[in-house]
């Protein structure tokens, strides 16, 4: 029989979402469009085919932008019965372009310039996928 090696995106969820107005932007200060990145990686204690990828995502004031952001979204995943831990790191790749367009629609609508973040290399971002595990009891399924 032949086992498959797969990874499936079957949903994302916005788990926080928090904007507000930075009124100490300084237009003549440089800033940083890139925000601050988090990862996790959560495996299910029930499935171990099933995987939770977490993105967290910071603009404070060192970033110097004219808003404040911070979010979390969290993606859910399948790999199949020859999936490694490593292809896991493609996961993060398929759910941070969510994150950009987040991004990118807040600041739109929020009657700022949008912020148009570059791609990023997320793999090269995370180092060690063991560093970023978080334990199974914060394992979700999708809603």
């Amino acid at each position: 029989m032949n086992k498959s090696t797969f990874l499936r995106f079957e949903n994302y969820l916005v788990e926080n979402l928090k904007f507000t107005v930075n009124y100490n932007f300084d237009k003549e200060s440089k800033n940083r469009i890139i925000p601050e990145l988090a990862f996790g990686l959560i495996k299910s204690k029930d499935d171990s085919k099933k995987y939770n990828v977490i993105i967290g995502f910071s603009y404070n004031k060192e970033n110097n932008q004219p808003f404040l952001l911070e979010g979390i979204l969290r993606g859910f995943f399948t790999i199949g019965e020859d999936g490694s831990g490593e292809i896991l790191l493609n996961a993060f790749a398929i759910l941070f372009p969510y994150v950009r367009s987040l991004i990118t629609e807040i600041s739109r609508y929020s009657s700022i310039v949008p912020i148009i973040i570059p791609t990023v290399n997320i793999t090269k971002a995370i180092e060690d996928l063991n560093s970023i595990k978080i334990d199974s009891s914060n394992y979700r399924e999708p809603l």
